[in-house]
């Protein structure tokens, strides 16, 4: 794949993220934007609701996404008979991909309410993103990438 063929393919998938994110926003944003107190009085309660048809099948679309992406990608790494497919970082941006569009459509699923056990794990799976391995080199000079560059902590 060539590097402009790359960069788009790149932009193709962080612009479907995007535009799902926003396609659902605006399809029910007078849903979405109602007090929760008021929500089961809205005319579109019985579709976006989690167990209405768009907002159940939204929630099963984007657990498929978190079990396809993290699943393919743990599959290319373990199993022998995947490991001439294509390259570990194609497969990656494809992981990063899935993971990334299956919790913004949980989060519509959700209706923007958060308790409970489920909402602890929720947070805690969109948290470890942010985890102590993934932090920039130039605030954290001794960090793993910064010494595969080459360069020692001052």
């Amino acid at each position: 794949m060539s590097k402009i063929l790359h960069k788009l393919y790149l932009f193709t998938l962080s612009l479907i993220v995007i535009v799902v994110f926003i396609f659902i926003l605006i399809k029910g944003l007078s849903y979405y934007s109602t007090p929760l107190e008021e929500r089961f009085y809205h005319e579109q309660h019985e579709t976006y609701k989690p167990s209405g048809f768009i907002g159940h099948g939204i929630g099963i679309i984007g657990s498929a996404a978190l079990l396809v992406g993290v699943f393919g990608y743990m599959a290319r790494k373990r199993i022998r008979k995947f490991t001439r497919i294509g390259y570990l970082k194609h497969w990656l941006e494809f992981h990063i991909f899935f993971c990334s569009l299956g919790p913004v459509l949980i989060l519509y699923h959700t209706t923007f309410k958060f308790g409970g056990i489920v909402a602890i794990s929720f947070w805690c799976m969109v948290g470890s993103i942010f985890k102590w391995d993934n932090r920039p080199f130039y605030l954290y000079p001794d960090s793993a990438y910064y010494r595969r560059q080459g360069n020692e902590p001052q």
